[in-house]
């Protein structure tokens, strides 16, 4: 029987007969009647209680028991007030147990639906009956008589005209291909196969729609084995009405036959690559990380293919560089949370919408449900991924950079001088000229026990590079001092905090009055070193010919990690100019370290 207007009227309401007499103390849901709950509010507009009478102004409530009265009923509707001085239905709660067995059977483990305490609800807009209206429908007309189909048709009675209105538009949905976003809900169901077209494309089965992003599962490796992982495919809002078929983000029954071929082709081949990168690998990778932390992740697409991929979920960096795959090294430990790979159901109804679809059934997609093909023992370890589980791999595979270690390399500027000379005001220069913000700390932020000070530190670099800040540590002298023999606390303090000025990756500027006492360690990771005396100190100029600026390079007593700080700034400096990375940059960077390292002798 067809439900979206063949026959009955399927939004036609219709007066049932009642169950007469009264109930049973404490046997719920027995009365085959509606019952309606209305909520109460406090002064400030929350939520108290749900009251069996409707309010009259402040008149006391006149039954205080009737909770239990209220729960004999087999349904509840508990109504708000509206603006119009109505009543609307918000929530439906189910306590007649045979009714709850069937709802249970019909929706499983849809998200949007409540099992608790003993009762069934159902929130506005009523969202999973929608998705399984039809089978709502056909269950109407089973065991006539019978006291299943008694309580059946007093539910049917009730959302028929509860779902009128959305009925009729989903109804219109799925005769146009068109819908507004709000009506969107209504027609993404959870267990379709949904397609992000924008790059990276990804595919994945819906679990749940929340506002404007798929909650799907996919399949992820996480260095012992597959299973199943719960990404979210975002888009964005949209006013009016629009095709279903031309949005990003859309189920496989809003596509055409020929896009289905595509994008399946693609994913597939994504899916082998991402499958033959289990296990620890060492590569060359020319293409873009995208960063959490200290690990980042790269698109599976990117190897022997010539054009760089791209991620936009993340902050991205392009890279040409090696890199370490290791995913059980990046995980430790898989969270309980993971479900294992035999729980995700693949189907040929995940092509379809699962209600009045008639451009896509079942035969049209064959989904092989058959054990590996022999020549899939030649890879070791788990067997070899089905086409619809490549399909569904994640994009990306979790590596570590060797050469980057962290995101992007950062400046640091070491202010040194008597107090007085403009340290900090030179700071706040570089900040408006930059036109970026301050960020300023102290040794009484960051701590002075060595177990603290790693994190604190961590948090203020962590937030200046989120902000894209300045972080300025004033008066660094604590840290930057000269380890001794005798005192184990500073010598501590002293290691933790080279090592993590290494791989900043934003601007710092450091300033000190005791620029004599400074560390060694620090020296090789001071990108510049500006002495501040009562006058300011010229550059010089760089020489002419080339050949003779190398010799003077290379006459210059540099260790290898200095000559890569050098490098590294000259490419800063040349950026700054827009000009290419030449000898001068080189000569000019090298020039200014020397001065600087003669006047703190």
């Amino acid at each position: 029987m067809s439900s979206w207007g063949d026959g009955d009227d399927p939004w036609c309401v219709k007066d049932s007969g009642s169950a007469g007499g009264e109930a049973e103390a404490g046997e719920l849901g027995h009365i085959c009647e509606v019952r309606d709950a209305f909520a109460e509010f406090d002064k400030s507009g929350d939520f108290v209680k749900w009251l069996d009478e409707m309010p009259y102004g402040e008149e006391e409530d006149p039954v205080r028991k009737a909770k239990r009265i209220r729960d004999t009923y087999a349904i509840v509707c508990g109504r708000y007030p509206t603006r119009e001085s109505t009543w609307e239905v918000q929530t439906i709660w189910i306590n007649n147990p045979i009714l709850q067995d069937v709802l249970r059977g019909i929706m499983g483990d849809h998200p949007d639906w409540s099992f608790r305490e003993g009762t069934v609800s159902f929130q506005k807009p009523f969202v999973p009956l929608v998705h399984h209206w039809e089978q709502l429908c056909e269950l109407v007309d089973i065991d006539a008589g019978s006291e299943t189909q008694k309580f059946m048709k007093l539910f049917m009675d009730l959302i028929r005209g509860e779902l009128r209105d959305t009925l009729i538009r989903v109804k219109q949905i799925m005769e146009t291909g068109c819908a507004a976003f709000y009506d969107l809900q209504f027609v993404y169901r959870p267990g379709q196969l949904f397609f992000d077209s924008r790059p990276p494309m990804a595919a994945g089965i819906s679990r749940d729609y929340i506002h404007s992003k798929v909650m799907v599962s996919q399949i992820k490796w996480d260095g012992e084995e597959y299973h199943v992982a719960v990404s979210s495919f975002n888009f964005p809002r949209f006013a009016g009405i629009r095709p279903i078929s031309e949005l990003c983000v859309r189920p496989a029954w809003a596509c055409s036959e020929d896009d289905i071929k595509s994008m399946k082709a693609a994913l597939l081949e994504r899916g082998r690559k991402y499958e033959a990168l289990r296990g620890i690998h060492y590569r060359f990778y020319p293409g873009i990380l995208k960063k959490e932390h200290t690990h980042c992740e790269a698109d599976a697409s990117g190897w022997g293919d010539a054009s760089i991929p791209s991620i936009l979920s993340l902050p991205t960096q392009a890279i040409a560089g090696r890199i370490i795959l290791d995913a059980a090294g990046q995980h430790g430990h898989r969270g309980s949370s993971s479900d294992p790979l035999s729980s995700l159901r693949i189907t040929s109804a995940m092509y379809t919408n699962g209600q009045c679809s008639k451009s896509s059934t079942a035969s049209d997609h064959q989904v092989s449900q058959e054990d590996s093909d022999p020549e899939d023992e030649e890879v070791e370890g788990p067997k070899r991924l089905k086409d619809e589980q490549a399909m569904l791999a994640v994009s990306t595979v979790k590596c570590f950079s060797i050469e980057n270690k962290m995101w992007w390399k950062g400046l640091v500027m070491l202010l040194c001088g008597p107090p007085g000379t403009g340290k900090t005001f030179t700071a706040e220069s570089v900040s408006e000229n930059l036109k970026r913000p301050l960020y300023r700390v102290d040794t009484s932020d960051l701590g002075m026990d060595p177990k603290t000070l790693e994190g604190n530190l961590k948090t203020a670099l962590d937030r200046c590079a989120r902000w894209d800040a300045i972080l300025l540590l004033d008066e660094a002298d604590l840290f930057l001092e000269k380890r001794t023999s005798s005192n184990l606390t500073q010598n501590e303090m002293t290691t933790i905090f080279p090592r993590i000025l290494e791989y900043y990756k934003g601007v710092m500027m450091l300033t000190t009055n005791r620029y004599l006492a400074i560390d060694p360690a620090f020296e090789s990771r001071i990108d510049l070193s500006f002495v501040w005396y009562n006058f300011l100190i010229r550059e010089d100029k760089a020489l002419a010919g080339d050949s003779d600026a190398i010799a003077k390079l290379a006459s210059m007593p540099l260790n290898g990690r200095q000559i890569k700080s050098a490098v590294k700034t000259a490419r800063i400096l040349a950026t700054s100019e827009n000009l290419p990375l030449a000898v001068d940059h080189l000569q000019t960077v090298v020039f200014m370290r020397m001065k600087a390292l003669k006047m703190l002798e």
